[in-house]
């Protein structure tokens, strides 16, 4: 911004592209790809994420009876991380009972309690038959390389994530959904 106040435009646009290029290393711009879950009362599912700009998005490749194949079930902003509101009360009274942990279980068994990156979303929820679609307030969780959170916070529901690893069978399901 300064640079083109200053009228600075292709230093801007220098800087703009050289800014591009370092995007693509940050952890959150690495998840392209396959992903499985489990979701409460529906199963297994596959999702693809993709990225519109700053946006990740991700879409069902196997769907269920409410968000099927084909449609968006979150996306997030990835331009900021979440922090915590000052005002941690105010802001509780909306989502009594919802509250998410990441823990790490050392080999020896003991377990600490793992700060995580996370980031503003909104989770696509439906009425059977897709009917009265429609986003709610969500988190994306960045838990470990291979592994991600999603929570819907409305509904307090949260999925795990897993990578798909590119064996034989992903790489065929791979295809059919880059087809």
């Amino acid at each position: 911004e300064v640079l083109v106040r200053r009228e600075s435009y292709g230093e801007a646009a220098t800087t703009r592209d050289q800014l591009l290029v370092l995007r693509r290393f940050q952890p959150q711009y690495q998840l392209a790809g396959l992903w499985k879950g489990n979701y409460p009362n529906h199963g297994e599912a596959t999702i693809k994420i993709h990225y519109e700009g700053d946006t990740l998005v991700a879409v069902k490749v196997t769907g269920d009876e409410h968000v099927p194949a084909g449609e968006t079930t979150f996306r997030a902003d990835l331009t900021t991380p979440y922090q915590e509101p000052a005002a941690v009360e105010a802001v509780e009274e909306d989502l009594v009972g919802v509250r998410v942990e990441v823990v790490s279980v050392g080999s020896d068994g003991t377990s600490q309690q793992r700060e995580v990156e996370r980031y503003q979303g909104e989770g696509r929820i439906a009425a059977r038959g897709f009917q009265h679609a429609h986003y709610v307030p969500g988190q994306l969780f960045l838990m470990d390389n291979d592994v991600i959170g999603f929570l819907w916070l409305q509904l307090g529901t949260f999925v795990v994530f897993n990578r798909v690893q590119d064996g034989p069978d992903e790489m065929i399901e791979r295809r059919a959904v880059d087809a």
